[in-house]
């Protein structure tokens, strides 16, 4: 009977690691869990809103020269959101042709995304300079989006000059939902440096991944749950003294 049921317990074992999925980036680092909002909780404006606080803050850990970039992910359904604080001190700026043809020349701050994170294609790339110009390339059909007419509506950013450097806010599509790994890099470009998440930008494979969380509430959310439940906390009190006292007749009169 013992032999039976490790025979069968080892069956059940195999059949289960036959029918798990491996995860595609294993041994690549993961960075941590992005939690959920809801599409139109943010507003792209290059400004950080309170509710990034609550989403995961990642840093770029290759640096090259006094550049580097502290971002924070959340995500929502087809999308995926970031505000990134970069540290520039030397600034340079690009003509309008340059922008269209060569936008990495100017400063600016890059994100990758593969969003299956299968190793195998490029991810898609999306970049805004510190003048807020946006572009965006599908490196898997290797083409180029660099003017405004050819962005889309789906591509939101923005950017905030400031004193050390500039903020950049982007809404980038990405298809992949609850619970997908999704690898990411970025790129912080500079006039005589970079900075990166990870240091072989163009090679997708390296890169590290996030998990797509659960939903966190709004500051709004949360205080109108918290407001209703203490108005409701007098009525249940309420309620609740006059079954008991019901109770109490209703046994008194059974006597």
């Amino acid at each position: 009977m013992k032999a039976k049921t490790y025979a069968l317990i080892v069956a059940a074992l195999t059949m289960a690691t036959a029918v798990c999925p491996v995860s595609a980036a294993a041994g690549m680092k993961h960075y941590g869990s992005v939690a959920k909002v809801a599409d139109s909780a943010l507003n792209i404006d290059g400004k950080k809103d309170a509710l990034y606080d609550k989403g995961l803050n990642v840093r770029t850990e290759v640096n090259n020269g006094d550049i580097s970039a502290n971002a924070w992910l959340l995500w929502s359904d087809g999308y995926l959101y970031v505000y990134a604080d970069v540290t520039d001190a030397e600034r340079d700026t690009i003509t309008t042709d340059e922008k269209e043809t060569s936008p990495w020349a100017a400063d600016s701050f890059e994100i990758f995304v593969d969003e299956d994170n299968d190793g195998e294609n490029y991810a898609m790339q999306y970049r805004v300079d510190a003048e807020g110009y946006g572009t965006w390339k599908d490196r898997n059909a290797n083409e180029n989006h660099y003017t405004p007419d050819d962005l889309g509506n789906d591509f939101r950013f923005a950017a905030v000059d400031g004193d050390k450097g500039y903020s950049i806010e982007m809404r980038v599509p990405m298809n992949a939902s609850k619970g997908a790994e999704v690898g990411i890099n970025f790129q912080v470009n500079g006039v005589q440096a970079t900075s990166y998440l990870v240091e072989d930008g163009w090679n997708t494979p390296e890169y590290g991944y996030i998990t797509l969380g659960d939903l966190v509430k709004t500051e709004e959310e949360t205080e109108t749950q918290e407001s209703s439940a203490q108005t409701a906390d007098p009525a249940v009190f309420f309620a609740l003294v006059s079954i008991a006292s019901a109770s109490v007749i209703i046994f008194k009169k059974k006597r």
